[in-house]
């Protein structure tokens, strides 16, 4: 089992918060053959991502020193302070951004596999809500015990981490168990309702041809209204969003390591091929085939 790191700097971080050394972001070859997979593990700083078609894994989240945003379309915006947990889902979009003037550092941990889903169901984590841990601690012991079973590569290295991955869910659920729903709240944020069902059919319907004409017919609106009540929701207009997810949706299918030629890529984002190259580049600064070269060889920092 080999697998993939990102380094980072490894200098210890305090920074009024949390004792926790920064932890090279590891990448790790999923097995089919076990059932709750660790996918990636990390622990270092953080300034802005947006992750507009979320990930193909489902994350976890902890606060180690600052204090940050996490928003949700649709959802709203969840405020991460110290020691504070927030669970993604897979396929959730999201996007996340630093409220501190020292360093926001989170730990985190990606995952899937076939009992994933059910498990996050049976410990009441299948929606997207702030997890407020008094005690953070054996949190952290465990996210740094299970970093360095993958990081010395032993044999059985990915079946110990999926043992340690069950165990920090189940200390996440008893830890949180005292911490009332109402002080897990979260920031409202702009719900039209008209405008997240124009979203939501454009993540599921980006590889077909979408015209903004149709999106505001669709909701009932002119063009005009809906394109600036689309950019009051999501700071973005109705073109851009579409361009955005069918780039993130072809750095998906390059990240996933499959032998897709780029002009398959492209045409299952609904896009031409040398439009979509240009515009891959334009936004990643690298051609989608030396994207996918470097996330074979050791991963891409944004």
């Amino acid at each position: 089992m080999l697998s993939l790191k990102v380094k980072t700097d490894t200098v210890a971080m305090i920074h009024g918060g949390i004792y926790m050394e920064n932890l090279d972001f590891l990448k790790i070859p999923t097995n089919k053959h076990i059932p709750l997979n660790l996918i990636t593990i990390g622990n270092h700083q953080h300034s802005y991502l947006n992750r507009i078609v979320g990930q193909p894994y489902h994350q976890i989240f902890m606060t180690t020193s600052g204090k940050g945003i996490f928003r949700v379309p649709g959802i709203g915006d969840f405020e991460l302070n110290l020691g504070d947990i927030i669970i993604v889902l897979a396929g959730t979009s999201h996007e996340y951004y630093s409220l501190s003037k020292v360093p926001w550092i989170l730990s985190y941990i990606g995952f899937n596999g076939g009992i994933s889903d059910s498990i996050l169901a049976e410990l009441n984590f299948e929606k997207i809500k702030k997890i407020i841990i008094p005690e953070s601690g054996q949190i952290r012991e465990k996210i740094k015990t299970t970093w360095a079973i993958i990081n010395h590569e032993e044999s059985d290295a990915q079946w110990q981490a999926s043992q340690n991955l069950y165990a920090l869910l189940l200390d996440i659920k008893k830890l949180s168990a005292g911490v009332s729903e109402s002080q897990s709240h979260l920031k409202p944020i702009n719900q039209n309702k008209h405008i997240q069902q124009a979203a939501e059919f454009i993540r599921r319907h980006y590889a077909e041809p979408i015209s903004v004409t149709y999106l505001a017919d669709m909701v009932g609106y002119t063009n005009q209204h809906f394109t600036r009540t689309f950019k009051n929701v999501f700071h973005i207009t109705p073109r851009k969003y579409i361009r955005k997810i069918r780039l993130e949706k072809a750095r998906l299918l390059l990240e996933s390591g499959d032998e897709i030629r780029i002009s398959d890529i492209a045409h299952k984002v609904g896009m031409e091929e040398s439009y979509f190259i240009k515009l891959f580049k334009q936004r990643f600064k690298i051609t989608p085939g030396a994207y996918r070269l470097k996330c074979l060889n050791g991963g891409y920092k944004e």
